[in-house]
């Protein structure tokens, strides 16, 4: 059986009902009841997160609870891996493409922040243990760490800092990621050069 979600099919009714966009401030709260609701005055720390669309991600943010020695034994700062990692089966897969930047965020305790850089390789695709995305990754000589993030402008309102324990994939806005690249140390991958 297939599902059409064609406009103005029950499906594409259904989807705008939960899912509202960013170009629409209107938020459906239920089949046919609609209530007009401009964007909080907060941006993204206040109320619920618009789809993402392809233009609003300039960087995909991986998270690992492991540090990049125990993803890659021997990884060392500077040289560069070829990896598959999973992610959470979601819309956002759709929008992953091979070329677009990536990063490595090693969350807990010990050193949480970017740890490595680099871009995605190979689209999603069903792994044994559900979806993974392929990435080359460049391990950073000194993490970007996060309380640096939190204190930058341009970078505290990411969604990795809002919700740590969010499912991957994450992102970056352009002006995220800017004041990512903007605190790196001396390796940097070649996604991230100008």
């Amino acid at each position: 059986m297939t599902s059409s979600t064609e406009p103005g099919s029950s499906a594409a009714r259904a989807t705008a009902a939960i899912s509202p966009t960013r170009s629409s401030s209107t938020i459906r709260t239920s089949a046919t009841q609609a209530v007009r609701s401009p964007l909080p005055a907060g941006g993204w720390l206040a109320g619920p997160v618009p789809r993402l669309e392809p233009g609003d991600v300039a960087c995909w943010v991986l998270k690992s609870r492991a540090a990049p020695e125990q993803i890659v034994p021997g990884w060392r700062p500077g040289s560069e891996h070829e990896l598959d990692r999973c992610v959470r089966r979601s819309y956002r897969l759709e929008l992953m493409t091979p070329g677009q930047p990536c990063l490595l965020w090693v969350s807990g305790a010990h050193d949480p922040g970017v740890h490595a850089l680099g871009e995605v390789t190979a689209a999603p695709a069903e792994g044994d243990d559900g979806p993974v995305v392929g990435v080359r990754l460049t391990r950073l000589a000194e993490p970007v760490a996060r309380a640096e993030l939190l204190a930058s402008p341009a970078a505290r309102d990411a969604e990795v800092l809002r919700m740590p324990a969010g499912s991957n994939p994450s992102w970056l806005t352009a002006a995220q990621y800017a004041a990512v690249l903007g605190l790196l140390g001396p390796v940097r991958s070649p996604a991230a050069r100008p």
